[in-house]
């Protein structure tokens, strides 16, 4: 159970240090070509952007270690609730209204931050709409997946 924990755990620091790298290297094609010289130019910078990486990768290893934990105690208790039906059948519904609770969340957080971004920037630039058609595009995919799954889950 624990070695579960960790791998999850594991995935999501990976996942979340790929996004960084890919974020920085698409900010340094299409934005700053002098980015990696700023984060990477002194060795203050370097420890900076080390400590930094390291701090965030630690943050979300306890993240994925702590949602895959409560994915478990609330998959057994979902069973619990159900102890007529077949297991498999169970994990599928409860897999499909996890799914459904938590890309509802995501999908109204990219929503609201759309019109916050369009606040926080004065002047609005060609990457600023890339940003803004990001945010819809992915808000949108989020609320798919949620209607999707959610149907899915009603039992």
């Amino acid at each position: 159970m624990k070695k579960d924990n960790v791998k999850f755990g594991i995935y999501f620091l990976l996942g979340w240090n790929l996004l960084v790298l890919l974020c920085l290297h698409l900010r340094y094609l299409f934005f700053d070509p002098d980015l990696y010289e700023l984060l990477l130019g002194n060795p203050y910078d370097l420890w900076y952007t080390l400590g930094n990486l390291m701090l965030w990768s630690t943050i979300w290893f306890v993240i994925g270690y702590d949602v895959r934990k409560e994915y478990v105690l609330k998959r057994h208790q979902f069973r619990e609730n159900f102890p007529h039906l077949a297991d498999a059948i169970v994990d599928k519904y409860y897999r499909s209204s996890y799914l459904a609770k938590y890309t509802g969340i995501l999908y109204k957080v990219a929503l609201v931050s759309i019109p916050a971004y369009m606040l926080y920037r004065r002047e609005f630039f060609d990457g600023d709409f890339v940003v803004v058609v990001l945010l819809g595009l992915l808000s949108g995919v989020l609320f798919y997946v949620h209607r999707c799954s959610w149907r899915k889950s009603r039992l």
